[in-house]
């Protein structure tokens, strides 16, 4: 949340299809502040920020991205498009 380019991007990431589903922040929190006792011996676990992840990503405001990858093979912004417009997307 104190980096608004990588909140964007986590929420980016949470709204694709099948993400948000799989995604338990309470499950995350509880693993990551207890499972090393060596760590953390107190289990002390940190007040999170109450966080919407409904919230719209606005990383168009970023421009149009140069590249991006699908099956190992760099292709320009244009055939990304065009492959999202035909629903086979990004991989």
């Amino acid at each position: 949340m104190d980096y608004p380019n990588l909140w964007s991007y986590a929420r980016d990431i949470y709204g694709l299809p099948g993400v948000a589903e799989t995604f338990d922040p309470a499950a995350i929190r509880h693993a990551y502040y207890n499972e090393d006792l060596d760590i953390n011996p107190t289990g002390v676990v940190a007040v999170a920020p109450d966080l919407d992840w409904c919230l719209p990503h606005d990383r168009r405001r970023l421009g149009a991205r140069q590249v991006w990858m699908r099956n190992g093979q760099c292709r320009p912004a244009a055939a990304r498009e065009g492959a999202l417009q035909e629903g086979t997307g990004a991989t």
